[in-house]
């Protein structure tokens, strides 16, 4: 005769919180919010407090919990000892310590500033937009170069960036959905995997086809 037993039940969570943020999955920054259960974050959905989301998030932004705690994920520095490169090359990478790598890093500076600062040239990326092209320019400002190179310059747009500046001066592009009856889209499926604001586009569009 086999005895059964009952399981232990699980002990409730010290922690369980949702906490306010932005999804960094691609450019459009949503307003996300990640629920946090003892320290670490299980789930991830748009903020209903966001008046551009609405509580709404595509699947590549549920899908951050992924990218958090890829165990192929960077964390921490890592030094390239093999100067040649190819594609049969080992970089030979060795982790190395933060203040270690800053040293690295402001070393090449002052030795660019102490030889031409014209010689350095400052590029933004295109990841977390803001604070990327923002540090940028506080950098460039502190080190008193003048190689920079900015979201201005780039118009991933074509004529939509440049017809938006000279209308409003904010580069921003946004159908009228409200009034719209009828929308040419030329090489891009506006809202679904393209554009920008992909989820409020969505939103006004399913608004605009009800109306």
């Amino acid at each position: 005769m086999k005895l059964f037993q009952r399981k232990a039940a699980k002990p409730e969570p010290r922690e369980d919180s949702w906490v306010p943020t932005i999804c960094g999955m691609c450019i459009n920054t949503c307003h996300v919010r990640a629920r946090k259960v003892d320290g670490k974050v299980v789930y991830i959905q748009g903020n209903p407090d966001s008046p551009l989301v609405e509580g709404k998030i595509c699947p590549k932004g549920i899908a951050g919990v992924m990218s958090l705690y890829d165990p192929g994920r960077l964390r921490h520095p890592l030094k390239r000892n093999n100067p040649k490169k190819g594609r049969n090359e080992d970089p030979k990478f060795e982790r190395i310590s933060w203040d270690e790598a800053m040293g690295i890093v402001t070393g090449k500076l002052k030795e660019a500033m102490d030889h031409d600062p014209r010689s350095i040239l400052i590029a933004p990326g295109h990841g977390q937009r803001l604070a990327a092209y923002k540090g940028g320019v506080a950098l460039s400002i502190a080190l008193g170069c003048i190689g920079f190179v900015g979201g201005g310059g780039r118009q991933c747009g074509n004529a939509k960036h440049m017809l938006a500046n000279l209308q409003h001066g904010t580069g921003w592009a946004f159908p009228d959905w409200e009034h719209c009856r009828y929308l040419l889209v030329f090489g891009s499926q506006i809202g679904g995997g393209s554009h920008w604001a992909n989820v409020s586009h969505m939103h006004a569009v399913a608004a605009a086809r009800a109306a």
